[in-house]
């Protein structure tokens, strides 16, 4: 009887055996997609400026550096300190700036009329 056992489980996949198989099936899946959609973006298969536009690619973290935004897509919401810089250049006017540097390579700037403070 226990030779009957022994047998049994030397024929049988162990446990591992099948968590393995499995994760191995499930990798070559994903990787299948992956290369499919990369062949069929390079084969110019999928308008590749079509999903830009309607998933808004260009705004997503990692892809988005190799996506162009479109002209007429809404711009994001200013942040907070990029519109403080906005408010700050409003604040300030020149009419021309001249900078120079001389032979200690210090800079020197010229501006034609002061500049304008608005309270």
């Amino acid at each position: 009887m226990a030779n009957k056992r022994s047998q049994a489980n030397n024929t049988g996949m162990s446990l591992r055996n099948k968590i393995l198989l499995a994760l191995f099936a499930f990798l070559m899946l994903a990787f299948l997609l992956i290369a499919g959609f990369a062949v069929g973006a390079y084969l110019r298969l999928f308008d590749m400026n079509e999903l830009n536009e309607e998933y808004a690619l260009y705004d997503k973290p990692i892809i988005g550096s190799y996506f162009v935004r479109p002209p007429g897509a809404d711009e994001p919401e200013a942040d907070e300190e990029s519109s403080t810089v906005e408010d700050a250049k409003a604040l300030t006017k020149v009419d021309s700036v001249a900078i120079s540097f001389d032979a200690s390579n210090t800079m020197t700037a010229r501006w034609s009329e002061p500049l304008d403070f608005d309270p």
